[in-house]
């Protein structure tokens, strides 16, 4: 048996991420591309999660890549999008601000394996809870 997962769910999300983000660099390829479309098109703010669609259409529709597994449709989760909004205007400092940053929710929760599913009858489950 596995041993528990340990720290907050936020570094469970970051380590995927981080994994997720090495074995697929053009991810971030087509995201700094995506991005600086944005900006050379004047915007001064936009959405990661957008950038992340545009690069989920342009894989699976635009070039109909079929991935090293046999399958022809390309995924990014949810979760790594506002890690590539963070790395863009880390590693371009001069675009500070142009994805807006919002706290992570997943800090204050344990990790955890395996789905996530709280029982809407547990009477430890409050509604502030998520």
């Amino acid at each position: 048996m596995a041993d528990p997962p340990q720290g907050s769910r936020a570094e469970q999300i970051y380590a995927r991420f981080r994994k997720f983000h090495r074995a697929n660099p053009m991810v971030w390829e087509l995201f700094v591309r995506f991005a600086n479309q944005a900006i050379k098109a004047g915007h001064k703010c936009y959405s990661a999660d957008a950038i992340c669609h545009r690069i989920r259409w342009w894989k699976n529709v635009e070039t109909k890549n079929v991935e090293a597994d046999g399958s022809d449709e390309f995924k990014i989760n949810n979760n790594y999008v506002a890690y590539y909004g963070r790395l863009f205007m880390h590693r371009f400092p001069e675009h500070k601000g142009f994805f807006r940053v919002r706290v992570r929710r997943s800090e204050g929760y344990d990790a955890f394996s395996g789905p996530y599913f709280r029982d809407p009858d547990d009477p430890d489950w409050g509604p502030d809870d998520g």
